[in-house]
């Protein structure tokens, strides 16, 4: 068969019906061949020929129109399918603090062990902010004596229940089981991203810079982030603006009176 042939070579209209006009050097063989062309066939079957000129069609939206947030969905759609969790991104919180999220929870921070997985560190696996067990994932957000005690707190300061986890999923989808609906629940949950951003970052700072870690500390990071312009209350950043600020401290007043103040 000619390859370099054009589709008007291969195609002709017999009363108003287009049928593909096929010259092969040889015949089909039975078996793999005639299958191959009966698939073929099969997705053609429905095709229409137009006199218009050709032009490429996105087809993973509803508008045909191609745009980043529509590879965005159409990407979440598939992992999905496969069992693969992704958490969904938080509008109010600042964009460092969503990409640690997704690293958080497709298992890519470099803990302790998962670097001894990579046989990168061999070294000691006591996790630095408890000093007792094993550092791992789950356990510095989870099960640390100090990340239980921040979720505490935090559930003291919202009025909320008490913020349980067993696994990271629970602990990023905790806003959906608390009895709140709509911005209360999406304060909830920039709240608890903050507070897993300032717990790591706490990790990091004890075992690089040798920094003892202290709640203290990690409810002062989280305060720090919820006034200043890392969450571009003053029109910088990706954060929330003054007037979400605004609505948000109507939505959970206490909270961001904590800002100034001290909960112990």
């Amino acid at each position: 068969m000619k390859k370099d042939c054009k589709m008007v070579d291969r195609i002709a209209n017999f009363g108003g019906n287009s049928r593909f006009c096929l010259q092969w050097k040889r015949p089909l063989e039975a078996g793999q061949e005639v299958d191959e062309m009966i698939g073929l066939c099969s997705l053609l079957i429905n095709f229409e020929l137009k006199d218009d000129i050709d032009k490429w069609v996105w087809t993973g939206s509803v508008d045909k129109q191609f745009s980043v947030g529509s590879v965005k969905e159409l990407l979440t759609k598939i992992l999905g399918s496969q069992g693969i969790y992704i958490p969904s991104r938080c509008r109010w919180v600042p964009r460092k603090c969503n990409v640690f999220i997704w690293r958080l929870s497709m298992d890519r921070l470099a803990s302790k062990d998962a670097l001894k997985k990579r046989n990168i560190d061999r070294g000691d696996q006591v996790c630095v902010l408890c000093d007792e067990e094993d550092e791992t994932v789950e356990h510095l957000f989870t099960s640390c004596y100090i990340a239980l005690t921040l979720w505490s707190i935090v559930s003291m300061w919202c009025k909320i229940p008490l913020i349980l986890a067993f696994s990271v999923r629970d602990l990023l989808e905790s806003h959906e089981n608390i009895g709140l609906k709509g911005k209360k629940k999406e304060v909830i949950q920039g709240i608890v991203r903050v507070g897993c951003w300032s717990n790591w970052k706490a990790r990091n700072e004890a075992r690089f810079n040798n920094k003892p870690a202290k709640l203290e500390g990690i409810i002062r990071e989280i305060k720090s982030i919820l006034k200043n312009d890392e969450m571009g209350l003053n029109g910088g950043g990706d954060g929330i603006k003054k007037e979400a600020l605004v609505e948000l401290s109507s939505l959970f007043p206490k909270i961001f009176t904590i800002v100034v103040s001290d909960p112990f």
